[in-house]
């Protein structure tokens, strides 16, 4: 208390030494600060805070007060074209790169809970089924999506929906794509090769060249140069995005890789694959060991079903799968990875398509596609299906719930477009 009263007067003593100096200036811009340094200089420091030879100069002129939300939003440009030149393309993109990572709004809705009720915006630049989209990690309204179009677009999913930019770095239709931290993509199709491209120039990283179509592919959380992909001939392999090199191979799987997921922080992962041959049960869901490349089980899902989508939930230690039976099955994703035969999320129907479904980040909601063209909600916990929106007659493949607005849904049909739920 002592030493806050001696401040105190130093500051009042210079307040009142400036003040009587020069009574024609206005006190309109200065901002005192009680340091010790400005104390012992005996020296008003601006609001400027610039010092020339040895003393600090003081600028008057004072701007108008301007909201944290309305400089954010100033900072973006939304006019960007829905189809530019290659040149502006690029820019684009970087001006979205750097832009704030997520406004006030996007904290604010951070916690809300709920169900989506209307479609917001459609974006239908696609020409053929969209197979895969992501939210961006950072970026709350860009989103890519990939397509049997042969073409993987960047979305700003906001009021107008624009597309930023367009990728035509495969020769054929793009099965699955996955973001690398925030301004790489890698991609994967009927080509036979992924891609591993920067969005903000253009050009090709690294290109993995497979013995069949890629079908599948995932990336590593842990692990940001490491990703895991599976092929049309059952092939699953791991590559190095830094050397482009293949760093594992994993035999056990039979037919074509449906989808990829990582468990216990990357050390194990999970694969489906679309087998069609008698008594093979045991090569339809299959766990290996990253490390040794060495299967850890193959008896998880022994029901004469496919699997197209995977997906482990983010608070507790289980595994969900879509089944082409008709329903969402549920088993831990502790060894023995076992089933769980008394809750299954069912209403919406497969029918031999590649129906995905998503988690809401706090681990409350299941969203899932189907082939009537409705995405349907449920409940995790009681498994109780909550409500069904209908989007069309094209069944709905892709699912992506954003990572920050939990009542936000992205979803992709077979006619191309996508479709942004809120």
């Amino acid at each position: 208390l002592v030493h806050v009263s001696k401040v105190w007067t130093k500051v009042m003593q210079n307040l009142t030494a400036y003040s009587s100096s020069s009574d024609e200036d206005e006190l309109t811009g200065i901002e005192i600060r009680p340091t010790v340094s400005s104390i012992e200089d005996n020296v008003a420091v601006c609001a400027t805070g610039q010092r020339t030879s040895g003393a600090y100069t003081c600028n008057t002129s004072i701007k108008g007060y301007v909201s944290k939300r309305k400089a954010t939003a100033s900072s973006v440009s939304m006019d960007m074209p829905c189809k530019p030149t290659e040149g502006s393309q690029l820019m684009a993109v970087k001006e979205y790169l750097s832009s704030t990572t997520d406004g006030p709004e996007v904290k604010r809705a951070r916690k809300a809970y709920g169900i989506p009720r209307t479609t917001r915006i459609v974006l239908s630049e696609h020409s053929k089924p969209t197979m895969d989209i992501h939210w961006h990690p950072f970026q709350s309204q860009l989103l890519l999506s990939a397509s049997l179009d042969g073409t993987v677009k960047l979305w700003d999913a906001n009021e107008k929906g624009k597309c930023i930019a367009t990728y035509h770095h495969h020769g054929s239709g793009v099965r699955a794509a996955r973001w690398i931290e925030s301004s790489k993509v890698v991609s994967g199709g009927y080509d036979k090769c992924c891609k591993y491209v920067n969005i903000e120039t253009g050009q090709i990283i690294s290109s993995f060249d497979h013995t069949g179509f890629v079908t599948s592919l995932n990336a590593h959380f842990g692990n940001k140069d490491m990703i895991v992909t599976g092929d049309i001939n059952g092939n699953v392999q791991s590559w190095d995005l830094r050397s482009g090199r293949k760093t594992g191979q994993f035999l056990g799987a039979g037919g074509s890789i449906l989808s990829i997921e990582f468990l216990h922080n990357g050390k194990e992962f999970i694969a489906t694959s679309d087998i069609v041959r008698k008594n093979a049960a045991s090569q339809a869901v299959v766990v290996w060991d990253i490390a040794s490349t060495a299967v850890l089980s193959n008896q998880v899902y022994i029901e004469p079903y496919t699997c197209p989508c995977l997906k482990a939930h983010p608070e507790e230690p289980y595994i969900l799968a879509q089944s082409n039976g008709n329903y969402i099955v549920l088993f831990s994703s502790n060894r023995p990875y076992k089933l769980n035969k008394y809750k299954r999320y069912e209403g919406h129907s497969v029918e031999g398509f590649n129906v995905g479904f998503d988690i809401t980040p706090d681990g409350r909601l299941l969203c899932s596609g189907s082939a009537d063209g409705r995405i349907y909600f449920y409940d995790y916990y009681s498994s109780k299906l909550l409500k069904s929106v209908p989007l069309g007659k094209s069944p709905t493949l892709a699912i992506a719930v954003h990572p920050s607005l939990q009542t936000t849904v992205a979803v992709s049909n077979w006619i191309g477009s996508v479709s942004i739920l809120d």
